[in-house]
């Protein structure tokens, strides 16, 4: 999606305070966004909202589960990356008193055609050219009813299709990144968000998924 696209919807807002404002991100001008820039724009995105969250600057271990997907190797090296760059200290083990553990999950999810569209919550922005993310999206909804959708039936199919976005672009995936900072006692800190890409550009980074079909009437 180029500047022009972005500035339209940027400025069709303006009429339908009923849906999320999007903020427009410095944009990459490129024809095809490659799998490695996308991830690494949603890493550095969830690291920094991680960042926000969490009081201090404890000692880290970033969790590998082992049978993690291409994107989920991809995102936890460059997880580490963006926490080391801001002056965490990122342990190569959990064995030092008072390391907190940092996990993620990655969940793609593929909507059934005939799907039903609730209301957006959450704070929607452009990251880059063809790369949506909607933040914060289990702080709009109960828990009950975020569980129950399995995806935060809080995603922002209404709005993409609303005028406000001239209904060019209804996201048929999404993926929710969910990161969490804890103790063998506490959570520190979690946030989760649900990334959208173009269609065509969805098996760039979810190739291997299994996508199941939520929202089927």
């Amino acid at each position: 999606m180029g500047l022009l696209a972005s500035s339209t919807l940027l400025g069709g807002c303006a009429h339908y305070a009923q849906a999320p404002q999007p903020t427009n991100f410095p944009t990459q001008e490129q024809q095809h966004v490659q799998a490695a820039s996308h991830w690494q724009l949603i890493a550095g995105d969830s690291a920094r909202q991680l960042m926000a969250a969490m009081p201090e600057k404890h000692p880290l271990y970033v969790v590998r589960k082992g049978s993690e997907s291409p994107f989920e190797e991809a995102f936890t090296a460059q997880l580490v990356t963006e926490l080391t760059r801001a002056g965490y200290p990122v342990m190569k083990s959990a064995e030092r008193p008072g390391t907190l553990l940092v996990e993620l999950s990655a969940q793609p999810v593929q909507f059934a055609e005939n799907r039903q569209r609730p209301a957006a919550a959450g704070e929607l922005s452009l990251i880059a050219g063809g790369l949506w993310v909607l933040r914060n999206i289990y702080e709009n909804v109960s828990p009950g009813a975020a569980m129950i959708a399995g995806t935060a039936a809080v995603d922002g199919v209404r709005w993409f299709g609303s005028k406000a976005s001239g209904g060019a672009f209804v996201p048929k995936t999404e993926l929710i990144v969910t990161t969490s900072v804890s103790s063998h006692e506490r959570y520190y800190a979690q946030t989760s968000s649900a990334y959208y890409t173009t269609q065509s550009d969805w098996g760039l980074y979810a190739r291997n998924a299994v996508l199941p079909l939520k929202g089927g009437l």
